[in-house]
């Protein structure tokens, strides 16, 4: 996956929080090595959410989005990336609903299932986020590269953009 700066597409890397200007414009690209169900579900800083993808991904076959150009008010705006194995009944009919009216209950439980699928997705013994303090200097198993949630059966990330 990559979050890639428009136009020329130059990487930005995805830290615990990318920040950006207003009007800059970007475009996420990912690839995946088997056959799965991929979405992408973006919520901006007024709340409003937008399924910018929602569907099977083919092994090895890329997808690019954008580019998105980031509007004012400034504020955070986030994306999830959702891939799993299995389609999941619940996610696809709450993203089924919500496309059909597109009313602010069927975002929320678009939202709500991906919180669910994260909290399910992450193991117990989990890399920290940030680095640890001990003793006046910073430990850490890896560098911070976001917000990062893996299973056997799904991948969910979460992506902050600020501006």
């Amino acid at each position: 996956m990559a979050l890639l700066r428009e136009p020329g597409g130059e990487s930005i890397p995805v830290t615990r929080a990318v920040q950006l200007s207003t009007e800059d414009e970007f475009s996420l690209v990912l690839q995946s090595e088997s056959d799965c169900y991929c979405y992408i579900i973006y919520q901006g800083s007024d709340g409003a959410v937008i399924v910018i993808h929602a569907g099977r991904l083919s092994a090895g076959r890329m997808l690019r989005t954008g580019p998105v150009a980031l509007i004012p008010p400034p504020g955070t705006e986030t994306f999830y990336l959702i891939l799993l194995n299995e389609d999941d009944p619940g996610l696809s009919g709450a993203v089924a609903a919500f496309e059909k009216d597109g009313s602010r209950r069927n975002a929320r439980n678009v939202l709500n299932e991906v919180m669910r699928l994260r909290s399910a997705a992450s193991p117990l013994a989990e890399n920290p986020d940030k680095p640890v303090l001990m003793g006046g200097s910073s430990r850490s198993l890896t560098p911070p590269e976001g917000v990062e949630y893996s299973g056997a059966t799904s991948y969910v990330k979460t992506i902050l953009i600020r501006h």
